[in-house]
Formats: structure tokens, sequence, C-alpha cells
């Protein structure tokens, strides 16, 4: 641990009347040894509770950068473990989708020869969410521009048709 990070602490603990056996401490601890700065911190330290699990989601939130409010089905589950394994899981999902997007782009940028209606058709294959395996594949085999465009569409309508099967698989796991 860094002096600066000590000095964070110990700034912290003063300022929020942490004692050494408050739960709160913990949290402090943790927040600076991953490098979250003090307002940060502050933000899960003032939350509108006392449970600390909360506090914690929230920290870990931060720390992945995912916007607890924003998925209200993760909210409403009652298991704590449930929710953090759910917000690992969206991290992980979101982190993923943009490493292999990266790879898209940086093919597209490199290869000459593909025109710009294919790569116009590309950027909404990589809007729509199509995974990114399948993006490079269509721009590596160079599909054509209507190819592409049904590719798209009929991904659509399969994400439309798995959409409520997925929200009954939810429900499910919920009512355990």
């Amino acid at each position: 641990m860094t002096e600066e990070q000590m000095t964070l602490i110990k700034t912290l603990i003063k300022k929020h009347g942490i004692l050494a056996t408050d739960g709160e401490w913990t949290l402090v601890f943790l927040g600076a040894s991953y490098g979250l700065t003090e307002k940060q911190i502050d933000s899960y330290l003032i939350a509108d509770t006392l449970d600390l699990l909360a506090k914690h989601e929230k920290m870990l939130c931060i720390l992945f950068g995912i916007e607890p409010e924003s998925n209200g089905e993760i909210q409403r589950m009652e298991n704590p473990a449930e929710r953090l394994q759910m917000l690992l899981a969206e991290y992980l999902a979101h982190n993923q989708s943009k490493q292999g997007y990266e790879e898209v782009m940086e093919y597209v940028i490199r290869d000459t020869g593909l025109s710009a209606a294919q790569i116009e058709q590309l950027r909404k294959a990589v809007e729509a969410k199509m995974p990114a395996e399948d993006v490079l594949e269509m721009a590596r085999n160079r599909k054509d521009v209507m190819e592409i465009r049904r590719c798209i569409e009929f991904y659509e309508m399969m994400e439309k048709e798995q959409e409520p099967q997925e929200k009954a698989k939810k429900n499910r796991r919920e009512r355990r």
C-alpha cells in the first residue's frame, strides 16, 4: 500500500468518524486499495443505507464501471450472492463485447478492399450487437452489402424470439 493510499484511508476514516470496529473501515480500506478516489469512496460510504452489503455492491459497481440502477432485474434479486454473480456477468459480457469489436475495428481499418457500404453494414451489425466473431467473419469473407444486411435482420429476428424465453427463465430463477 502506498503512502498516498494510507493518507486517503486516514482522511476518510477521520472525515466519516469511522472506528476500527466499524464495518465501513473495511470498505474504506478496500476502496483505497483498489485505487478508487476519495469522491468515489465517499459516494458509497454516504449511501442512504446502513446495510454493508449494499455499500459493498455499490463499491464493486464503481470499480467495474457498472450502473447498478440501470438494471432493475439485478436490484430486485433478494439473494446477495446471485446479485453479485449477475453484476459480474454483466461486467464480463460488456468487457468481452468491447474487446471483440476492437478486433473488428482493426480489421476494417487495415483492409483496403472493403467498400464504404460494406463498412456501414458491418457498423450496423456491431450496433445490433451481433457477436464480434460473426461480424469479423463477414468482414473477412467480404460479404456483399445485401448479405450483411440480411444477416443483421436474421440475427435481430432471432434475438426477438429468444427474449420471451430468457425472461421466463429469469422469472423462474427469481421465484426460487
